[in-house]
């Protein structure tokens, strides 16, 4: 086997790695599906904190379900 075959199947492992990853992340990330609801699910508390969102520039109240830890935005107008 040739050094170019190394080469070839180090990057192309690489590139699989980083496939997978990608793949994972996508299906493990909640914010690819979140989406800006105006109801709060059940079980969420209110905080005061309020936050200007970077992208889109709306104000968000945020609220915390004490449970689980999980965070919910929801646009304030």
């Amino acid at each position: 086997m040739t050094v170019g075959f190394w080469i070839a199947l180090f990057y192309g492992l690489q590139v699989v790695g980083l496939i997978i990853i990608l793949l994972i992340s996508l299906k493990k990330d909640k914010r690819v599906n979140q989406t800006d609801s105006k109801q709060v699910p059940p079980g969420f508390q209110a905080t005061n904190e309020i936050i200007v969102d970077p992208v889109d520039q709306k104000k968000r109240q945020i609220y915390f379900n004490p449970t689980t830890g999980e965070r919910f935005y929801k646009i304030i107008e």
